[in-house]
């Protein structure tokens, strides 16, 4: 009988959540996250210069906001900056 061949479902678990947990906490906030407004909403931010960037495509705008803040990650005992991904929202091209 060789027990290091055998199967833990224990182990695969603890695999899973680990997997779900750096993915949700780590990997997910660095994503780009697209929001559909409405065109008054284009304008009102565009008025405010909180744009940081436009894309026109064929029947879309695309634009991210302007990052206003910096959060902050302990890694090892130092303070490290991170930037939070910036949020883009989609409106319908006029």
């Amino acid at each position: 009988m060789n027990k290091g061949q055998k199967f833990s479902l224990g182990y695969f678990l603890i695999a899973l959540l680990a997997a779900w947990l750096f993915a949700d906490f780590v990997y997910k906030p660095y994503m780009e996250r697209r929001t559909e407004v409405p065109y008054s909403e284009f304008l009102h931010d565009l008025d405010q210069g909180a744009i940081a960037n436009v894309d026109l495509s064929g029947e879309r705008v695309v634009y991210a906001l302007k990052v206003v803040s910096d959060d902050r990650a302990i890694v090892g005992g130092v303070i490290q900056a991170r930037r939070a991904a910036p949020e883009v929202k989609s409106v319908v091209r006029l």
